[in-house]
């Protein structure tokens, strides 16, 4: 509704289209300018006072705000509604318009200029860009040409905290970022000790992918450095500890496989997959191959059985009816029909 004459509102909507609901729009990027037109137009529909709204939120020139609103001033002056008058202009001013009158009583709509956003100058910007990271900052400053000075003793001081919160890769990578573009971040061989004794630092606290990281960036893959760091990682005794594990999991799904009958239903299949997951992950490997080794049509059709086509369908005689063999089934699916003892 109109924030200026609520009933005309209300009265202007009975019996007219539904009009979009400009609510949903949550950003006016993207729009094209005959989008922007038609949400502009369609806004009339609503009240004099939702133009003004939707066009501040969606983009429309300055001009084109400023002769709508001196015409709605106008029309509203004209047909003697002064309240309305009073309503729209505080309206506009409360959301940085000003309003005058020229000598013949015309109604005159500009813009405050204290309201105008002005450009954000190349230090404003470089500390916004702060916010959202020392590295990202540092390379706005060297575009925007801030003084030297300001972005080294803000490399510095990031760096500082870097290292105070172990976050030792974070700050090489600022270091090397700041001297590469000729800060004064220290002599050659100063910028080699930092780096030595901060790589020194993550092997101490088994940082050991920061380690091996900055020893790449620093000295190369062939480097003493890059294989030290590479080799206390993988003799680690609990990354070697999860290593095992991880492969003895590994090996365990490969030599996994579901056990049935050859007479075995839909049901017993399923249930042996769901019985011998120990959460190790083998339902998935088993629904997996499913879908990767079958048409798409087979796989839906066999999950997709009701419970009495589970209970009465036969593993063997379900997938036959697909092409697919006994020994078809144990090639492309984890399962495994038992053998059965030869009576005596």
């Amino acid at each position: 509704m109109s924030i200026e004459n609520p009933k005309e509102n209300l009265a202007d909507n009975r019996g007219k289209e539904k009009v979009e609901n400009f609510e949903t729009r949550a950003s006016f990027e993207g729009f094209s300018d005959e989008e922007k037109k038609r949400i502009f137009e369609n806004a009339k529909k609503v009240g004099a006072w939702r133009p003004i709204q939707e066009g501040l939120r969606i983009g429309i020139s300055k001009s084109k705000l400023i002769l709508y609103a001196e015409e709605v001033l106008a029309e509203k002056a004209n047909t003697g509604d002064a309240e309305g008058v009073a309503n729209f202009k505080g309206a506009l001013e409360r959301h940085g318009f000003v309003t005058s009158k020229d000598e013949r009583g015309k109604f005159l709509v500009n813009i405050s200029s204290a309201n105008e956003k002005q450009p954000e100058s190349p230090e404003e910007q470089f500390e916004k860009t702060k916010l959202t990271g020392a590295l990202a900052a540092i390379e706005l400053g060297f575009q925007l040409r801030i003084s030297g000075g300001k972005i080294e003793e803000f490399a510095k001081t990031t760096i500082a905290e870097n290292i105070n919160m172990g976050r030792y890769l974070e700050a090489i990578n600022i270091l090397a970022r700041a001297d590469m573009g000729g800060l004064n971040m220290g002599s050659s061989e100063e910028i080699e000790a930092t780096t030595t004794g901060l790589y020194g630092k993550c092997l101490q606290e088994k940082k050991y992918h920061a380690a091996i990281e900055i020893a790449r960036m620093k000295w190369g893959k062939q480097s003493e450095q890059y294989k030290g760091a590479l080799k206390a990682y993988e003799e680690d005794p609990e990354n070697k500890a999860l290593r095992e594990a991880e492969e003895k999991r590994e090996k365990e799904l490969e030599k996994w496989s579901a056990k049935i009958s050859k007479d075995a239903t839909i049901a017993d299949l399923l249930e042996a997959v769901e019985e011998s997951d120990e959460n190790l992950g083998q339902s998935d490997i088993f629904y997996g191959e499913l879908h990767d080794n079958f048409n798409p049509e087979v796989a839906d059709e066999l999950l997709e059985l009701d419970l009495a086509g589970r209970q009465n369908i036969k593993v063997v005689d379900f997938f036959k009816k697909h092409g697919y063999s006994k020994k078809d089934i144990e090639i492309f699916l984890p399962v495994k029909f038992k053998r059965e003892r030869r009576k005596n």
